[in-house]
């Protein structure tokens, strides 16, 4: 027979969030071939609402954007070592300009580079 002080307690499994962005994927590969998914609780939803997560106290860890982190830096901490950059430029992003009210808005993506 074991005392009460012997038996150890279930431990919560780190609830984890990640987008679908390709961008994400060599971490989340990393876990999985490791087999470490396992042992996480995954979610896999917009960044968003994965933001509104981790706030929230849902979420243990999250891929957020870098403008989120910054809003809410006063709550947050972020991994060292980690991160999704890009040694030259990226064509994922887009930039608007507001027209005319009689016109929508548009959006311009920079053009490829010819390397």
């Amino acid at each position: 027979m074991t005392s009460s002080s012997q038996i150890r307690q279930p431990t919560r499994r780190p609830r984890v969030g990640r987008s679908a962005f390709l961008t994400c994927t060599p971490v989340f590969w990393g876990l999985a071939r490791s087999t470490a998914l396992l042992d996480i609780d995954l979610v896999q939803d917009t960044p968003d609402r994965l933001t509104g997560r981790l706030l929230s106290g849902d979420r243990d860890v999250s891929s957020i954007s870098v403008v989120e982190y910054l809003r809410h830096s006063d709550d947050l901490v972020m991994l060292p070592d980690i991160a999704v950059g890009s040694e030259g430029p990226i064509q994922s992003c887009a930039r608007g300009r507001a027209r005319s009210s009689a016109t929508t808005t548009s959006t311009s993506r920079r053009p490829p580079l010819n390397r």
